[in-house]
């Protein structure tokens, strides 16, 4: 089955309000969508309100073809079954949807298969992947830009270098803006790009999602605590299963999303994430109304794992161990707490302060004041433990910048 949206052709099971299947070929003026059907696909018939009992018996049909992906837990599972609906979905996702991280432990643990398998279902072939290598991130930014523009209804970043700490504006814009400036190649001209069509994954060996990537991202860990997991093999052949009978597989998720309408959208305790309130109603909150868990249940993780939130705690953990809470100081005067020296043996002296240097030293281990000052900026009003930093005077007038910190209980009070 193929959709278009501005000219792109994508996978499009329900109009964007999520209350019909498209089924007829041509334009459909209410929602922009035009349908042409692949012609290999038969759907079983789908109720117009399909019990709660329906959907149970639809979800144990997915799960069955992820029974031999070592997920780390439930949670890791959850956000599987919810990265085979969306791209299946797309079409009722007019927003946002988050980002699919399939993050591995070892190599060969079948992170690309995962991936291909959720294409297959979507699509009915495996998607192509982009290699994304060590090259600099302006570059990795291109190859993301240049696969949005090709309208990729599913956009694979395969194997990303192990350990990686991947940070992308182009990838969090496409999850979460859906139409997007990008520059032409070779051009220096700007043009619109639809990506609404688009559901991005990624996968790597214990990558690391950083920054802004964090709260767009639904993270699928794979551990299969074996030394050498290139010598498993898979005893069933999922891919093969899902080719045999595809309409099928695609009326289970078209059955979950409409049992959960008819049930009225009963209201699911989940992580609540700006932008994704449209995914949450046909994805995430159906799931956990089925005895899942919440798909974005492993963001905490990634929150703990992000350098630049560890970057943040060093600094607070510092700062308040040398100025009290509203006491302004500036970069001048940390670096003269950071500089002070105490005799530590007759023919020794240390830092006095040696947990302030160290927030405040470049790469080559000396205080840079300008360095210091921009992560400073780059941090303020940023909650942690609750405290945070707030700039209280910076302009050309005053010539330098004054901060303090508070108590996250007083920023009712701030000013």
């Amino acid at each position: 089955m193929e959709f278009s949206h501005g000219g792109r052709h994508h996978q499009r099971a329900y109009d964007a309000r999520g209350r019909k299947l498209l089924t007829t070929e041509g334009y459909d003026p209410a929602t922009q969508l035009w349908f042409k059907s692949s012609g290999d696909v038969t759907l079983p018939p789908i109720p117009d309100k399909p019990s709660k009992e329906d959907a149970r018996r639809a979800l144990a049909l997915l799960k069955e073809l992820l029974e031999e992906f070592p997920f780390d837990n439930v949670v890791a599972r959850a956000a599987a079954l919810a990265g085979i609906m969306t791209p299946v979905l797309r079409g009722a996702l007019a927003g946002a949807v988050p980002l699919f991280a399939i993050i591995a432990t070892e190599p060969r643990s079948g992170k690309t298969y995962l991936v291909e398998l959720i294409g297959v279902i979507a699509r009915g072939h495996i998607p192509l992947p982009i290699a994304i290598g060590s090259e600099k991130a302006e570059e990795m930014e291109k190859r993301i830009e240049t696969a949005g523009l090709s309208g990729r209804p599913i956009l694979h970043l395969n194997n990303l270098p192990n350990g990686m700490v991947v940070e992308s504006v182009a990838l969090a814009q496409l999850s979460t803006e859906g139409i997007v400036l990008i520059r032409k190649l070779g051009r220096h001209e700007e043009g619109l790009c639809d990506c609404r069509a688009t559901t991005a994954f990624l996968n790597g060996n214990n990558i690391i999602i950083a920054e802004d990537l964090v709260p767009r991202t639904a993270p699928c860990r794979l551990n299969p605590r074996l030394e050498q997991p290139e010598n498993r093999t898979f005893k069933g052949d999922p891919i093969g299963r899902v080719r045999a009978d595809r309409g099928r597989y695609l009326g289970a998720v078209f059955t979950i999303a409409r049992a959960f309408m008819a049930a009225g959208y009963p209201h699911q305790p989940h992580k609540v994430i700006a932008g994704f309130e449209g995914w949450s109603r046909l994805v995430q909150q159906p799931l956990i109304w089925l005895g899942e868990e919440d798909p974005f249940g492993g963001m905490d993780e990634l929150r703990a794992l992000d350098p630049k939130l560890e970057e943040l705690q060093a600094l607070l953990e510092a700062l308040k161990k040398y100025f009290k809470a509203d006491e302004p100081f500036t970069v001048a005067d940390c670096r003269k707490k950071a500089e002070e020296l105490v005799d530590q043996y007759s023919y020794q002296r240390q830092y006095v302060r040696q947990d302030l240097r160290d927030v405040m030293t470049d790469a080559r281990g000396q205080i840079n004041d300008k360095s210091f000052g921009r992560k400073l900026v780059r941090h303020r009003d940023r909650i942690h433990d609750g405290w945070y930093m707030q700039v209280v005077t910076s302009s050309k007038e005053a010539r330098v910048s004054v901060f303090r910190l508070r108590p996250w209980a007083a920023a009712g009070r701030k000013g």
